[in-house]
């Protein structure tokens, strides 16, 4: 390694830009069978790597695309996270509910 391409490396370095935070936007209920939009959004908008990575709490109520397409599954709650390449997150709760189910006297049918 030449001194020349260490320095290089450390201005590199000196000049990353962490996230600091994520938040996620969009609708925060969907009914099973439909798709809805999430959006992340990186504080600071400069940010040296603005990817996040999509994570579900619960694939069987809901499950995220890498591009944020979340896909009702069933009902329920679930927690939706989008994580940055230094591990900072934001989180979205979303209510999946099922028009199919009628309450009758307080009991589902």
């Amino acid at each position: 390694i030449m001194v020349h391409d260490l320095l290089s490396f450390n201005e590199i370095i000196s000049n990353y830009i962490d996230v600091e935070q994520v938040t996620i936007s969009g609708n925060s209920s969907v009914i099973v069978n439909n798709n809805i939009q999430l959006t992340a959004s990186i504080y600071p908008e400069n940010a040296s790597n603005a990817t996040v990575t999509w994570t579900s709490s619960n694939s069987n109520i809901a499950t995220i695309s890498q591009n944020g397409l979340l896909s009702a599954v069933s009902e329920g709650i679930v927690t939706i996270t989008a994580t940055s390449v230094n591990v900072v997150s934001g989180t979205k709760t979303i209510s999946v509910t099922n028009p199919q189910t009628v309450m009758y006297y307080g009991y589902a049918t």
